[in-house]
């Protein structure tokens, strides 16, 4: 089955630290969301679906993503269990 919201482990977490930055909101309180289709329906509706699999699936954005201060930052502070 070839579904566009397939992932890895790492992406997936790379997806919840990046996305929750970005949302404000905890990555645990994100993956409930994700787990129970409301992050899924509203990046349908949105249109960014495709900017979003685009990201997930190159790695010099990726990287680009974890260099950034405020991704840096919570993945200290999870590191750190806060």
């Amino acid at each position: 089955m070839n579904n566009e919201l397939d992932m890895n482990a790492v992406q997936k977490r790379l997806f919840l630290l990046s996305a929750s930055a970005r949302l404000g909101i905890s990555p645990e309180k994100l993956k409930e969301k994700l787990e129970n289709g409301e992050i899924k329906s509203a990046i349908e509706k949105s249109g960014q679906l495709g900017e979003l699999n685009r990201i997930i699936k190159d790695k010099a954005a990726l990287e680009k993503l974890l260099n950034n201060d405020s991704v840096k930052e919570l993945i200290r502070k999870m590191k750190e269990g806060k």
